[in-house]
């Protein structure tokens, strides 16, 4: 299986024919399922009033949300047979960017909001004892 992904003429191949394996609709279920858990975990941290837990939320909302319909808009040119845009080097390069994107979301999420709630804390301690 993993010897196709370094394949050239399989990624480039341009018309394979519909995905026939269960999983290809599995994948598409889970993208559904990402994308309404993202959008339940934007609507939690809008409700805690948290900004740093609104900024992350929201970056994670998009990140999902604009990476589960690209993958639905593929899946749907694989299963139509649509020439060129169903090669699985669109679907290789569409991983890629959306575990990018993923990975710059979890270092803000996990190294930068703790951080500027540090300093935010920081501050808000030092004006308490500077006057007025």
């Amino acid at each position: 299986m993993l010897g196709n992904w370094i394949d050239p003429a399989y990624l480039f191949n341009r018309n394979l024919g519909p995905f026939t394996s269960k999983i290809a609709w599995v994948a598409l279920l889970g993208m559904f399922l990402a994308m309404f858990v993202a959008w339940y975990l934007k609507k939690k941290a809008v409700k805690n009033g948290d900004i740093f837990s609104k900024k992350a939320s929201r970056r994670f909302f998009v990140v999902v949300w604009t990476m589960a319909w690209i993958g639905v808009v593929l899946w749907f040119f694989r299963q139509i047979n649509v020439a060129y845009l169903s090669a699985p080097i669109l679907f290789l390069v569409w991983a890629i960017i959306g575990l990018v994107w993923l990975f710059f979301v979890a270092k803000y999420w996990f190294k930068v909001v703790p951080e500027r709630r540090g300093q935010l804390s920081s501050e808000t301690l030092k004006k308490q004892y500077l006057p007025r």
